[in-house]
């Protein structure tokens, strides 16, 4: 299985792998020799580290919490609780004494948090970001966390001792979380709120482009989002219903027609579907991630 996360130990003979087999691996850098198996995730793992002072890994990942290891296998804690999402990152404090992690995809908080290492208590949350939180590392100084993610894609700037936010770096730039063409087929229109919604287009329409004369419409409003056509999800008799997160079922009132999903067993577990729309013709066009 596909490897996410690979941390080194502070001496850098050894280092540990966390893998999307719900394990992670503890090898010897001089002999590619398999030195430990840590075991007990119950889903697949996103992130490890390693601790300056080599006594302690971590390893985290879907099944949205953190397991604490020696580095010859042992488990030394596990800490739950830490909310619907999956962790995404982690890191040792200097000291050793605490962990860094990240909220990444799920539902619920979308925060960064700073676990005491010896009791498995979380210390502190950070919660500004507005969607998942792709990563958080902390300054060579210790004193600072950056945390990057969100429908801004932005970059927080916290400090470390009390949890407060110092800076937000943010782009112009952001998520697009719907699209349309106008029935003449010479423009486009996009928006940029995120609903939460998968599937379903109900997410608004804000900006629009002119193919022809390449410039800019005037802001979407109602009664111009009507000019524009979105996905369609009902044909005839036929409609376009989730029926996990990698598949989509065609359905003819309560009879499915056909499950629409990846070929590979790969893309069937993790390939998440995005959108989904009608052609003519009975064809159907999917969109995934």
């Amino acid at each position: 299985e596909s490897v996410y996360g690979v941390a080194f130990s502070p001496d850098g003979r050894q280092c540990v792998t966390a893998s999307y087999d719900k394990h992670a691996i503890v090898w010897s850098v001089d002999t590619g020799r398999k030195l430990a198996t840590l075991s007990g995730h119950t889903a697949e793992l996103m992130c490890v580290a390693w601790s300056s002072g080599s006594e302690t890994i971590a390893t985290g990942g879907k099944d949205n919490g953190v397991r604490l290891w020696s580095p010859a296998g042992k488990l030394l804690r596990v800490v739950n609780g830490l909310g619907d999402r999956t962790i995404k990152s982690l890191r040792f404090t200097r000291s050793g004494d605490q962990l860094l992690y990240a909220h990444g995809n799920g539902s619920g908080h979308r925060a960064v948090g700073l676990i005491d290492v010896r009791t498995g208590k979380v210390i502190r949350r950070m919660e500004r970001h507005t969607n998942t939180v792709y990563d958080a590392r902390i300054s060579p100084d210790g004193k600072t966390v950056a945390s990057t993610g969100g429908d801004d894609r932005e970059t927080l700037l916290w400090r470390l001792s009390d949890g407060a936010l110092q800076q937000s770096l943010v782009g112009r730039g952001r998520s697009r979380w719907a699209a349309a063409w106008n029935r003449g087929g010479n423009m486009i229109a996009w928006g940029e709120t995120n609903q939460g919604i998968l599937l379903e287009p109900s997410a608004p329409l804000e900006r629009s482009f002119d193919l022809e004369m390449l410039e800019f419409g005037d802001e979407m409003t109602t009664d111009t989002e009507k000019d524009f056509r979105r996905a369609q999800l009902r044909q005839g008799s036929l409609e376009l219903v989730s029926s996990g997160s990698t598949s989509i079922d065609v359905r003819r009132g309560k009879t499915t027609v056909a499950t629409l999903q990846p070929t590979y067993n790969y893309d069937k577990l993790y390939d998440t579907i995005r959108a989904a729309t009608f052609l003519a013709r009975g064809q159907v066009a999917v969109g995934a991630s």
